[in-house]
Order: C-alpha cells, then sequence, then structure tokens
C-alpha cells in the first residue's frame, strides 16, 4: 500500500508542476471546460423552458 501511496503522490506531484509550467495552456483548458459546461446547461434549460410553455 505504501508504494502506491508514494506513487499517487508523486502523480499528483508532476501534474501541479505541469500546471505551472504551462500556465497559459492550462488557463485555456479551464475556460474552455467551463465555456462548454456553460453552454450545455443553459441549452438544456432553454430547451426545458420551451417544452414546458
Amino acid at each position: 500500500m505504501a508504494v502506491r501511496t508514494g506513487l499517487l503522490d508523486e502523480i499528483v506531484r508532476m501534474a501541479f508542476d505541469t500546471i505551472r509550467a504551462n500556465k497559459m495552456r492550462s488557463g485555456l483548458t479551464v475556460l474552455g471546460v467551463v465555456i462548454g459546461i456553460t453552454s450545455i446547461v443553459g441549452m438544456t434549460a432553454l430547451i426545458r423552458g420551451f417544452d414546458e410553455s
């Protein structure tokens, strides 16, 4: 179990190092995900609103 915990720690550390090294790419990726989720939720709400009226 200790080996897996050490491996998980290393993976998390590598992920954060990569995010810090590529701030612009990480920021644009997060922005894209936020825009995508917002558009899906908005379209779903709009369609349900039209169905109820």
